[in-house]
C-alpha cells in the first residue's frame, strides 16, 4: 500500500492510498517491461536509469490498483516517486521480517 501525501479525487472518487497487487507477466508485457530485464539479482533494470519511465509507472499503478490512469495522473510528483519505489519493491529478492528488517531470500527455484 502506498499512502498518498494528499488525497486525490476524480469523478466523485477520493483516494488517500493505493493498494497494489503483485504484478504478473501480463502486467509487465502490457506496460512495456521486458521480463528479461528481471535479472538474477532480483533487480528491475530499465535502460540507463534502473527504474521505470513515468508512463510505465502510471500504467502499472493503474493495472495493479484497479484505478484508472486518469486517477493515477492526479497523484503528486512526490507520490509518483513513492509509487515507483513500491512497484520496484515487487522485484526485490530481499524479504522483511516482522520487525521490518530486510533479509536475503535463502532459496530460489531456477
Amino acid at each position: 500500500m502506498v499512502k498518498l501525501s494528499r488525497p486525490i479525487s476524480l469523478a466523485g472518487v477520493t483516494l488517500t492510498s493505493l493498494d497494489l497487487r503483485e504484478p504478473n507477466l501480463r502486467d509487465l508485457r502490457e506496460c512495456g517491461i521486458d521480463p528479461a530485464t528481471l535479472l538474477s539479482t532480483g533487480t528491475l533494470v530499465m535502460t540507463g536509469k534502473g527504474g521505470m519511465t513515468t508512463e510505465q509507472v502510471i500504467k502499472m499503478a493503474a493495472r495493479l490498483s484497479g484505478q484508472s490512469e486518469a486517477m493515477i495522473e492526479e497523484c503528486s510528483s512526490r507520490d509518483l516517486l513513492d509509487i515507483h519505489d513500491a512497484l520496484l519493491n515487487f522485484f526485490s529478492l530481499a524479504e522483511e521480517d516482522s520487525a521490518g528488517h530486510e533479509t536475503p531470500t535463502t532459496s530460489r527455484d531456477d
